[in-house]
């Protein structure tokens, strides 16, 4: 078994499995259509087809762990790549004990990087996954100018945003022209200093090929100069820390530029404050003092007692770093912070920083465990402070063992400013639980309905399973709301919702999504739900796209096929 491991290590080190899906806005654009010899994505987890069954027959009849990871390793090495995005989007190989299905993924996907790179980055960016950049950056360090060709083909910005930070760093290498050029046109199409596709391309190429860039300084417009000057002090700081600091040690804006270089590079913070005496006066406490974490999270119980004025820092300096060591122990230790408290040697504000800290670190993980931490308290003021962040962190996050229908009714009454944090495990639900919930949904007050629908959709997270976004999206359509101080959604947010869970369920099943969209209430709602839906449709499967536009009813039907037509430029 170990050798067999071993063996796949060796062939695939790296693996981007299943989908994470992203909400965009509502589709405005259209990309290339697809080369048609590749693999046409099919729609959700649907029934095995045969020759899927008899692929995975050897897997499923083997007796012993190293014959069923023999047989994972031989299906993997002999599948088409051709047909990979037909089983990745059906999920066929769904093996749960983790080692058959990590092997098969890390050898299919390294296959089809390299035999089909623009087909693998181009299902990774269809489903948002979170190894996009992985991805981009393996296949740039082999052929860095296919993949800029792949990046410009492009039309989406969000996806060239994703792709351009990957891909710079191995282009930097061989084409520095060519990321200067990127930089120009992302500063152009957005001429401000906080462009930090710009500052991403140009501290790339500032750390791959110095040189090059500091020839073109004189050439850049002044906010993109300055970025390229950030990019070269940092580069240089962290290759030559020494040179770095007697660069800007005489320059007028000396200190500004070295925070600036250090706020971009946090791991040059930590080499250059081990040593604060080959800093000039001041300079450690003013970078320490802008990025306190990555001082204290190796050793926050060092910074809590540290003599910080020694070191040049103000009192509010002081003050500001033995609190982030303080939370930091806190949520690491925290037997070790109710130690602390009983030395003496923290201030009253530091110790209630610690004691709300370490309960709310607590209670995140077991509510029982904070309530022993907090009964070893002796002051009152102190328990009432620990009993408040247990209380306020039981508001943000929902019980572990919470059934669907409990996690539905807590989430009516939950304060909207925690709603995300509360709505962020539902991810991790299985398709019974969410089907569950979806049922529970049904069955609850209309009251708490609508408030429910009004959270998930408005004040959820990314998490929330698409299906159960649809379920509250029809309620809100088929349940409108008065426009008043008492509702967080007004009546036409609905239309916006629609539209973009349409947009955003048809990256991960447009079947599902396609027919979720039918079943809405006839109307605007309905009708840019399926002009966007088919829009971001046509960017993969277009001749899928306008079957499906066909096939809706007569008035609908010309909107949707003229969208499509049009790019969506006439769109909302």
């Amino acid at each position: 078994m170990a050798a067999l491991v071993f063996a796949v290590g060796a062939v695939a080190g790296w693996a981007i499995r299943g989908p994470h899906p992203a909400t965009p806005e509502s589709a405005s654009g259209t990309a290339p259509v697809r080369s048609p010899n590749r693999e046409v994505r099919r729609p959700g987890k649907t029934v095995m087809p045969e020759d899927v069954r008899r692929l995975l027959a050897p897997i499923h009849a083997a007796r012993t762990p190293e014959d069923r990871l023999r047989a994972t390793i031989e299906l993997a090495q002999n599948l088409p790549v051709g047909e990979l995005r037909r089983w990745y989007q059906s999920d066929w190989f769904d093996f749960n004990s983790g080692m058959e299905s990590n092997v098969f993924y890390k050898i299919t996907r390294a296959r089809w990087l390299a035999e089909d790179p623009e087909g693998l980055m181009d299902w990774s960016l269809f489903r948002n996954s979170e190894k996009t950049f992985e991805v981009a950056k393996r296949w740039a360090e082999v052929d860095p100018h296919a993949a800029l060709a792949f990046l410009k083909s492009r039309r989406d910005p969000r996806e060239r945003g994703r792709l351009l930070e990957p891909i710079a760093g191995p282009l930097a290498k061989v084409d520095p022209a060519a990321v200067l050029e990127l930089a120009t046109e992302s500063f152009t199409r957005s001429p401000y200093a906080s462009n930090m596709q710009a500052s991403t391309m140009l501290a790339a190429l500032a750390d791959a090929s110095p040189a090059a860039l500091e020839r073109e300084l004189g050439k850049l417009p002044f906010p993109l100069r300055k970025m390229a000057i950030a990019g070269l002090d940092a580069a240089l700081l962290k290759r030559d820390p020494a040179a770095g600091i007697a660069a800007l040690r005489d320059e007028p804006d000396g200190l500004k530029r070295f925070k600036s270089a250090l706020s971009n590079n946090s791991e040059s913070l930590k080499g250059l404050l081990a040593d604060p005496d080959s800093l000039p006066p001041g300079w450690f406490a003013a970078a320490a003092s802008e990025n306190p974490y990555q001082l204290v999270r190796d050793d926050p119980e060092r910074w809590i007692h540290e003599e910080l004025g020694v070191l040049g820092f103000s009192k509010q300096q002081a003050d500001n770093l033995a609190n982030q060591a303080i939370s930091l122990l806190a949520s690491k230790d925290p037997e070790r912070a109710f130690e602390l408290l009983d030395d003496g040697s923290l201030t009253p504000a530091q110790r209630m920083n610690l004691i709300k800290r370490a309960t709310e670190h607590l209670a995140n993980d077991d509510p029982d465990d904070a309530k022993r931490w907090i009964a070893r308290l002796t002051d009152p003021k102190e328990i009432d402070a620990a009993n408040a962040a247990l209380e306020s962190t039981r508001n943000q996050n929902p019980p572990k063992t919470a059934t669907p229908a409990e996690w539905l009714t807590q989430l009516a009454s939950r304060d909207a400013n925690w709603i995300s944090s509360y709505t962020d495990p539902v991810g991790k639900w299985d398709r019974d639980q969410i089907t569950a919930a979806m049922g529970e949904f049904s069955k609850l007050p209309e009251e708490t309905k609508t408030a429910c629908a009004n959270k998930l959709v408005s004040h959820g997270s990314d998490e929330v399973p698409p299906s159960l976004q649809a379920t509250a999206i029809s309620w809100m359509l088929e349940h409108p709301q008065p426009d008043d101080s008492n509702n967080t959604v007004r009546p036409g947010d609905a239309l916006i919702f629609a539209s973009k869970l349409a947009s955003t369920w048809c990256r991960q099943d447009p079947a599902a999504a396609s027919q979720w969209v039918r079943s809405l209430p006839a109307g605007d709602a309905r009708l840019w739900a399926a002009k966007n839906l088919a829009l971001q449709w046509a960017e993969y499967e277009p001749q899928a796209a306008r079957q499906w536009a066909a096939s809706l009813p007569a008035d609908e039907r010309s909107a949707v096929i003229q969208h499509l037509d049009t790019g969506g430029e006439t769109g909302h």
